[in-house]
């Protein structure tokens, strides 16, 4: 898991379905705000961990089987697929 303490958003690494992006703006209440499914970009492996730049822009993800993966959080409502 890492958080973007600036945006109040939590993102959580979530194996064979991605990762996905809560929003902790009420720590109290914690809310669903989106997923990235590792399986849409084509990708059969999981996500084991999930680590966000530090000017909250990207997150790199550690698949199980192919390595790093970057993707573009900008948006955390259209996340973007950067390399793997």
């Amino acid at each position: 898991m890492s958080i973007d303490f600036d945006r109040k958003l939590a993102f959580v690494a979530n194996g064979k379905s991605g990762f996905v992006i809560i929003d902790i703006t009420d720590p109290s209440l914690p809310s669903f705000l989106s997923n990235f499914n590792a399986f849409d970009e084509g990708y059969w492996c999981g996500i084991q961990n999930l680590v966000i730049t530090s000017n909250g822009k990207y997150a790199c993800a550690a698949y199980a089987c192919s390595g790093l993966g970057i993707i573009d959080i900008t948006d955390p409502f259209c996340r973007t697929f950067i390399t793997l």
